[in-house]
């Protein structure tokens, strides 16, 4: 079951709606963890988790995913997949090197 929270001693709850108004917190009492849910998502409302303490983490996790924040996510990404694209290209480079200098006998 999952339970509203709507008011809690840090005001978290209404402290994360700075970040994006459609944010409101629930309380998981199946997992007995808290979760940040969106009104804007249509058929599954839920975004992450916070855990099993509603505190400044939240708020620190709803600006680091917000959707507001969605270009310089994208750019993160792409810079990452990037490095292991490189990462992998070197890795066959040194590989067919190896195995060229071991069929020729270029040890």
């Amino acid at each position: 079951m999952r339970v509203k929270v709507c008011d809690d001693l840090f005001n978290i709850s209404s402290r994360i709606k700075n970040v994006d108004r459609s944010y409101y917190i629930v309380f998981n009492t199946n997992l007995g963890v808290y979760e940040v849910h969106s009104t804007m998502q249509k058929n599954n409302s839920f975004c992450f988790t916070v855990g099993d303490r509603l505190d400044y983490y939240a708020i620190v996790k709803a600006q680091k995913t917000s959707i507001k924040r969605l270009k310089n996510i994208i750019k993160n990404i792409d810079k990452n997949n990037i490095e292991i694209e490189e990462r992998a290209n070197k890795e066959i480079s040194y590989k067919i090197r190896t195995n060229l200098r071991n069929c020729l006998g270029l040890y």
